[in-house]
């Protein structure tokens, strides 16, 4: 029942509301999220890629990490974000996240690669 009433106010907010995507835009950049999972959210070293991710998955990690619960130590450093976080900001958040847009079809390149040698002989 509860879930139900999150929902429903979910969708009156949205008729008269900001529109939900620049929410969870504005709450991912506010929160901290880019220092560890990149402006764009593709992940920053060890710190995984949100882009693009199915909202119900990220949903669930994180009601969990709401909970306390974390599937590895790593994971564990969210919780205190995840703690702050209302049923308003993870919906938006999470559809944000599934949504965002992104420069995907732009070639990508680590600058750390260097193509020099001699071919493996």
């Amino acid at each position: 029942m509860v879930r139900f009433l999150v929902v429903l106010i979910f969708a009156i907010s949205l008729l008269f509301g900001e529109d939900i995507y620049s929410k969870g835009e504005k709450l991912y950049l506010s929160k901290g999220c880019p220092s560890c999972h990149g402006v764009d959210a593709k992940g920053l070293h060890e710190y995984p890629k949100l882009a693009n991710r199915s909202k119900w998955d990220l949903r669930r990690r994180l009601y969990k990490l709401q909970k306390g619960i974390a599937s590895s130590q790593q994971s564990s450093m969210m919780i205190p974000f995840a703690k702050t976080l209302s049923d308003d900001e993870i919906e938006a958040i999470t559809y944000f996240l599934e949504n965002i847009h992104s420069s995907a079809n732009e070639e990508s390149y680590d600058i750390e690669y260097e193509s020099w040698g001699d071919g493996g002989s």
